[in-house]
């Protein structure tokens, strides 16, 4: 039977934390061996340490030592002290575990330093799988470079590969996926769930039994390792050839008579009616078009007063209005209620183009039959109003 051969690391940070690891790995903190705990104290003197001094403390004062020998007397806040390695197999699966955690610390020595940086190796037999736990001091080039040695995603990568090859591939071991998709990851949780209910285990009775399941849905792999299940490797995709690639048809269509079909289609698709570049179409007879876009010719009367001051001016034009027709009510101090000053003017339509330059587009003959008739049609009209004009200026 084949299986997964694990391996993770994890950046150990903080004050005291080699000795607080330690003294997990030396089974020195009462509190996790507990009826409560994972831990099963009663197989805890099966446990193998394979490198390191004999007590927690000792291991910690040996990472001290090193760091003086090297002149470091006191670490950076976000320094990195340790990484610690586990390693992990299921049950029954290796003839002999201790030589395979040999090997696995052997793998980190060569890999991270030699073996002056290992503080402590420690094998547990007294939990659920045997597993080894690997500390590392990360010294390099006489300074801690913890996060370096660590890595990024390529570098992580790059250290489950050569554990693969060094190690889990000598044992019959395959390597763990870097990442399960969403289909293998429900299958393998599937598989753990039908084990877990075939050999009726005590845990489908625990009271933590949803936490459980959800634990096994997030990520079965470690489940899986534990019960012996195996990985199914993910399908891989021949590469094609050169000529493969050159050759292929594409998305496109794949025959002649399809390519022509859709060429007909396209073909018989509705055209647009025709417009002009910048989405005007055929200008109406009655539109003109000024400064600001194209609209139909005025037609409209503008009536603006002053109120509480003597005076109406009023202006009106039409469509069919060839005059425009100005008219002053003069104060009744200065002349009867009845009279009136009135000035008709023939006017035209006044447009302005593209340049906001004014013309006179539909202007009486008789008024743009000069180069002067804009120039009479400004003068006409300012005579018109200027009685209006100063009848507004207040009197003295």
């Amino acid at each position: 039977m084949t299986s997964v051969g694990f391996m993770r690391m994890e950046k150990l940070k903080g004050a005291g934390i080699i000795l607080l690891a330690a003294r997990h790995n030396r089974r020195e903190i009462a509190a996790e061996l507990g009826a409560g705990g994972s831990i099963d104290a009663s197989r805890s003197a099966l446990n193998v340490k394979l490198v390191g001094p004999g007590s927690a403390r000792e291991v910690a004062d040996r990472a001290r030592q090193l760091m003086r020998g090297v002149g470091i007397d006191k670490l950076r806040k976000n320094a990195v002290p340790a990484i610690e390695f586990l390693f992990s197999l299921p049950a029954g699966l290796v003839a002999d575990p201790v030589a395979y955690f040999r090997d696995c610390v052997a793998w980190v020595a060569g890999r991270f330093g030699g073996e002056s940086n290992i503080l402590s190796a420690d094998v547990h037999f007294d939990e659920a799988q045997p597993h080894c736990h690997v500390l590392l001091l990360p010294l390099r080039d006489g300074s801690l470079q913890g996060s370096d040695m660590y890595g990024g995603p390529r570098e992580l990568e790059g250290h489950q590969r050569s554990f693969y090859e060094v190690v889990a591939s000598t044992h019959g071991l395959r390597r763990a996926p870097a990442r399960l998709t969403g289909g293998q990851r429900q299958k393998l949780a599937q598989a753990v769930l039908r084990r877990l209910s075939a050999t009726q285990d005590p845990a489908q009775q625990s009271a933590a039994w949803q936490v459980i399941r959800d634990a096994i849905a997030h990520d079965p792999r470690p489940f899986a390792a534990s019960l012996g299940i195996e990985l199914e490797a993910p399908p891989t995709k021949a590469p094609r050839s050169f000529a493969a690639i050159m050759t292929s048809p594409g998305k496109g269509a794949k025959t002649h008579a399809e390519a022509d079909r859709r060429d007909a289609e396209l073909m018989a698709r509705p055209k647009a009616s025709p417009a002009s570049p910048i989405g005007f179409g055929a200008q109406v007879e009655d539109e003109s078009l000024s400064c600001v876009g194209v609209g139909p010719a005025p037609a409209e009367q503008i009536t603006s007063a002053r109120q509480g001051e003597p005076g109406e001016v009023s202006r009106h034009v039409g469509d069919d209005s060839d005059e425009r027709k100005v008219s002053k009510a003069a104060p009744s101090d200065e002349v009867g209620a009845d009279s009136a000053h009135e000035t008709t003017l023939p006017t035209g339509r006044l447009t302005f183009d593209s340049t906001t330059q004014r013309r006179a587009a539909t202007a009486p003959a008789r008024l743009v039959g000069t180069p002067s008739g804009i120039d009479q049609v400004e003068s006409r009209i300012q005579e018109a109003i200027q009685p209006c004009l100063d009848a507004a200026k207040p009197q003295d």
